[in-house]
């Protein structure tokens, strides 16, 4: 809904007074204009938007991209892969994160990542990502709980600048994919779910 937008009245210039020649013809004043007449916008009105006017300056918006892959009932989730694979060759992790991984949303791969970093026992959050030329999102990176640097110095922090992080890269239709993976650690993983649970 758009919103009402009301122009500006020019002043109109009031003719003064004739000189009244007694106080009962003074008493009420009425200017040539009549209540019915529409008062005319002035030429620096602001219903006049117009981008090429000087001063304009246009808000950058985020593009609208699609959220995600639209799905199809023929193809299965790569988390529901991944658990059938362990199904027929069980191995000490169940999620494990491969290059070329894709994903039909970014909701999806951080659930993925997230119940990896759960078996491998550290906590994860989003770092950085980037736009591409249609100001939409092309690249996000899921990094360990102790990447980065201490927000402020001299405090106790988990963050010790972890390298540990998946890259993910928009593919052409609107799905995700594992471009690189980083899984070393330089820190102590949490050994039980107890202390899984604490990780950010």
């Amino acid at each position: 809904m758009e919103p009402v937008r009301f122009p500006m009245a020019a002043p109109a210039e009031i003719p003064a007074p004739a000189p009244a020649g007694s106080s009962a013809d003074a008493q009420i004043y009425r200017p040539e204009a009549s209540c019915g007449d529409k008062a005319q916008g002035s030429e620096h009105s602001i219903e006049q938007l117009d981008p090429k006017t000087p001063g304009w300056t246009q808000r950058v918006r985020v593009g609208a991209a699609a959220p995600g892959r639209p799905p199809c009932a023929d193809r299965i989730t790569t988390p529901e892969k991944t658990v059938r694979e362990f199904a027929d060759h069980p191995r000490d992790i169940v999620m494990v994160p491969k290059i070329g991984t894709s994903f039909d949303t970014l909701g999806e791969a951080y659930d993925f990542y997230n119940l990896y970093s759960w078996e491998k026992g550290f906590g994860i959050r989003y770092g950085k990502s980037r736009l591409n030329v249609n100001m939409s999102k092309c690249m996000q990176e899921i990094v360990c709980g102790c990447a980065g640097k201490p927000i402020v110095e001299n405090t106790r922090s988990c963050r010790c600048e972890c390298p540990s992080l998946i890259r993910l890269l928009r593919t052409k239709d609107n799905g995700w994919y594992i471009a690189e993976h980083r899984d070393g650690h330089n820190h102590a993983l949490s050994q039980t779910y107890g202390q899984t649970i604490h990780w950010p």
